[in-house]
């Protein structure tokens, strides 16, 4: 039963999908992928886990399915308006300075922390001079992001948000609210690029300015927040900035040589080494 999952049989689904696939999940933390296969087994009404092992691995379509259980889940627009206002006030001014902007969000959920960055860049007057990168494992949540529909119970949520961040706008100069959907202004994207399955990403566009990676790495092992923290620190222009979620820290060669407290109480570090390219 499902309530006696064990991590023997967790691990030998994500080498099944790894030989099956290419896709490595066996540095993702044991209890983040045990609840993502718990909620999919449950939505699919599966009972035992030899019946969930047999539809992954010989129906791509059905592991695509699990696998938008696996990767960093849903988000809400603004969220943790502290953190915005933080950017808009301390981020901000730092970007300024540069004539153009690298960004790169590395693990995209579903495109709700895009979809407010490019609001609070266009509101700021930088979306302009900006080049956005955005990565996932999943190419249904880069399809989802890059769409930028979403359901219609997200508006009042998303608009509480808006209004703790102190928004200079209203909402409907970005989306158009059409019941059951609220549909973005795609226009927003025009400096915008998606990129599956591709961590990190090509030498040739480093480095970056800044680097938006909040509340991901909690779904990792240790070995694996590591090595991404020191790919994302190796990522950075020197004084670029790198926002993680208040819940995780920096560790290993990233905190101790690489990046130093920005403003820490809402996840913001500065790169202090030169970029080495």
């Amino acid at each position: 039963m499902w309530e006696e999952l064990e991590i023997r049989t967790i691990r030998l689904l994500t080498h099944k999908i790894q030989a099956k696939y290419a896709y490595d999940l066996s540095e993702y933390a044991q209890t983040s992928l045990k609840n993502g296969i718990l909620n999919f087994a449950h939505s699919k009404k599966l009972t035992h886990a030899d019946a969930l092992m047999e539809q992954v691995i010989t129906n791509r379509s059905y592991f695509m399915e699990l696998l938008q259980h696996l990767v960093v889940p849903e988000t809400e627009f603004f969220r943790d308006p502290a953190f915005w206002r933080a950017f808009k006030s301390k981020v901000v001014p730092r970007l300024q300075a540069f004539h153009k902007l690298k960004i790169w969000l590395p693990f995209a959920s579903d495109g709700k922390e895009l979809w407010t960055l490019l609001i609070a860049l266009k509101e700021s007057g930088l979306l302009g001079k900006c080049e956005i990168w955005v990565n996932s494992i999943s190419e249904h949540r880069l399809s989802e992001a890059k769409a930028g529909i979403y359901h219609v119970a997200a508006a009042e949520l998303f608009r509480g948000n808006y209004q703790r961040y102190e928004g200079t706008a209203s909402l409907e100069a970005y989306l158009q609210e059409q019941s059951p959907r609220l549909q973005f202004n795609t226009d927003l994207l025009g400096n915008v690029a998606f990129v599956h399955n591709a961590f990190p990403v090509s030498d040739g566009l480093k480095p970056f300015h800044f680097i938006l990676c909040r509340n991901a790495m909690l779904y990792f092992n240790h070995s694996l927040q590591e090595r991404v923290q020191n790919v994302m620190s190796d990522a950075l222009e020197k004084k670029g900035l790198l926002a993680i979620g208040i819940r995780e820290q920096l560790i290993g060669r990233s905190i101790h040589s690489d990046m130093q407290p920005f403003y820490p109480d809402e996840g913001l570090y500065q790169k202090t080494t030169d970029f080495k390219g």
